[in-house]
C-alpha cells in the first residue's frame, strides 16, 4: 500500500490505507458500487424492519431508549445511536434479502451500512462521508472474512463474527479518529464478535442479533478507540487460530490500493439464503424452458456444494425462517411459481399441500464440481424427472446476482420498489430512492430518513 507501513501490524496497515482513502476521496465507480450497496441495504432493512425479532428487540430496547439523533428505518424515529444501529442492522438481516461477499461467506452491508448511517446521523456527515466510512468497512471486513474461510463458516456465523470489525472502522473513520484510533477500534471489535451456526437452529430467532450485536459491538468500539480505548493489535492472530485454520494475516490487506471488494458484492435476487440462489435459478430456467406443471413433476435431485445442503438441507421447514433455509422448499417453490420473493414463506404457501408434496419429492446431493468452486464461486444442477418419462436438467454455474451475473441498476430500483412501496408509499419510497441514489452530494445525511414532509 502507497507510503504504508509494510511492517506495521495487519489492523495498523488497514486503518493506514483508510486514512488516505479519507484524504484522497472516492473514485465515481467506487462512489457507485457503494451507493448500490447503500441502497439494497434499505430495501432489505425497509423488508426486515416488522420481522418478529426485530418486534421483539424493538419492544425491549424501548423500555430504556430516550430520544437521539439517528434513525430508525424505516419510521425515522430518533433514538441513541448504538441503538439505531442495532435495530437497523438486525432488520437489515432478518429477510434474508442483504448482500453477500461470497469469498467470505459473510454478509457485510448489514452492520456496517447501519453503524455508519447511525453515527453518520448522530455527527451530521455529509453523504460523501458515509459512503467512504462504508467502503472502509466493507473492504477490511471482507478481507477478514475471506482469510478465516473456509474453516471458520463450520461452526460460525461469519456476520456476526467479522461484522464488528467493519462496523468498527466505519464508527470510528465518521468519529473523527486517526489511524491509531481507528487500528484500536478494529482490534476491540475484534474480540465482541459472536455468532455461532448452531444459534440458527430449533427454531431460534438469534441470526438477525448476529448483525445487529456486530453494529452495536462496532460502534461501541469505534467511540470507545477516539477517546483513547485501546485494543490488542495482534488479535486477528487470536481469531484465527481459535475459530479457522490459523491463517498468515501479513498479506491480508496488501490489495487495498488495487482490488475494490465493494464492486464484487452480490446483490441477492431472492428472499432466502444465498446457498440456495444457484438451486432457484435452475429450477427457474427449468420451468421457463420446458414449461414444467408442478403436478407433473416425479422426483427433483438438485446437486450443489457441500455447504448448501448443511446449512439449508431442512426438507419440512414449519417456520418462514425455516423455510428461508430449505432448499428442497425453495426449489419447489420456484417450479411451482418461478420466483422466490419474500410473499414465498406466507403461512398459506408453508401449508399448501402441493408445495409441500412436491418439496417432499427433491432428494440433494452434493455435485462434486460445484463443491470444487466453493467458496468463490456457487453452482448447482437440478435435474427433473417428470411423470411421462421425460429427464431434463439444467446447471447454474454462479447465482443471478453474483458479481459475474450481476443486477443492473434498473434490476437494483426494482427489488427497492418492490420492498419499499409497500411500507413507505409510492411517493415516499421514490423520495427515499431519489436521496439514496443522489447520496454522494448530500451535505448531511441527519435528515436522510425524514419524509414525514413527502405526501403519500
Amino acid at each position: 500500500m502507497t507510503g504504508l507501513q509494510t511492517t506495521a501490524p495487519p489492523l495498523l496497515r488497514a486503518a493506514q490505507w483508510a486514512i488516505h482513502q479519507r484524504v484522497t476521496g472516492l473514485d465515481a465507480e467506487t462512489a457507485h458500487d457503494l451507493t448500490r450497496a447503500t441502497v439494497d441495504w434499505f430495501a432489505a432493512t425497509v423488508a426486515g424492519h416488522d420481522a418478529e425479532p426485530v418486534r421483539i428487540l424493538r419492544t425491549a430496547l424501548s423500555e430504556d431508549w430516550s430520544a437521539g439523533r439517528s434513525a430508525l428505518v424505516p419510521s425515522g424515529e430518533r433514538v441513541p445511536v448504538r441503538t439505531a444501529a442495532l435495530l437497523n442492522a438486525s432488520a437489515a438481516h432478518a429477510a434474508e434479502l442483504d448482500d453477500i461477499y461470497r469469498e467470505g461467506l459473510f454478509h457485510p452491508g448489514a452492520s456496517t451500512v447501519a453503524a455508519a448511517l447511525a453515527v453518520g446521523q448522530a455527527r451530521a456527515r455529509s453523504g460523501t462521508d458515509m459512503l467512504t466510512a462504508i467502503g472502509t468497512g466493507i473492504e477490511i471486513a471482507t478481507r477478514v472474512a475471506a482469510a478465516l474461510q473456509p474453516a471458520h463458516y463450520r461452526h460460525w456465523h461469519t456476520t456476526g463474527t467479522v461484522g464488528p470489525i467493519g462496523a468498527a472502522a466505519a464508527a470510528a473513520l465518521l468519529s473523527g479518529g486517526d489511524a491509531d484510533a481507528l487500528a484500536h477500534a478494529m482490534a476491540t471489535a475484534t474480540t465482541l464478535g459472536s455468532g455461532l451456526q448452531r444459534a440458527m437452529h430449533q427454531g431460534s430467532m438469534n441470526k438477525p442479533l448476529h448483525a445487529g450485536h456486530a453494529a452495536e459491538a462496532g460502534v461501541l468500539a469505534g467511540q470507545a478507540a477516539v477517546r483513547g480505548l485501546r485494543g490488542a493489535l495482534d488479535v486477528l492472530d487470536g481469531l484465527g487460530a481459535a475459530t479457522a485454520d490459523g491463517p498468515d494475516w501479513s498479506g491480508t490487506f496488501d490489495d487495498l490500493d488495487t482490488v475494490r471488494n465493494a464492486a464484487a458484492l452480490s446483490v441477492k435476487a431472492h428472499a432466502c439464503c444465498g446457498h440456495i440462489f444457484a438451486p432457484i435459478d435452475a429450477a427457474v430456467a427449468l420451468r421457463d424452458e420446458h414449461g414444467i406443471d408442478p403436478a407433473s413433476v416425479e422426483h427433483v435431485e438438485v446437486a450443489t456444494y457441500g455447504a448448501a445442503l448443511r446449512v439449508a438441507g431442512n426438507p419440512r421447514p414449519r417456520t418462514r425462517h425455516e423455510a428461508q433455509f430449505s432448499i428442497a422448499f425453495c426449489v419447489a417453490t420456484a417450479l411451482t411459481y418461478g420466483e422466490v420473493p419474500l410473499a414465498a414463506f406466507t403461512p398459506q404457501r408453508l401449508g399448501s399441500v402441493p408445495l409441500r408434496d412436491l418439496a417432499a419429492r427433491v432428494e440433494l446431493a452434493v455435485d462434486p464440481g460445484s463443491e470444487a468452486d466453493f467458496p468463490g464461486r456457487r453452482g448447482a444442477r437440478v435435474r427433473v424427472r417428470l411423470r411421462d418419462g421425460r429427464v431434463v436438467e439444467h446447471r447454474a454455474p454462479t447465482r443471478r446476482g453474483d458479481p459475474d451475473a450481476p443486477l443492473s441498476d434498473d434490476d437494483l430500483r426494482e427489488k427497492f420498489d418492490t420492498y419499499v412501496e409497500p411500507v413507505l408509499g409510492a411517493a415516499r419510497a421514490s423520495e427515499l430512492a431519489r436521496r439514496l441514489w443522489s447520496l454522494a452530494e448530500t451535505d448531511d445525511v441527519t435528515g436522510l430518513v425524514d419524509l414525514r414532509e413527502v405526501r403519500s
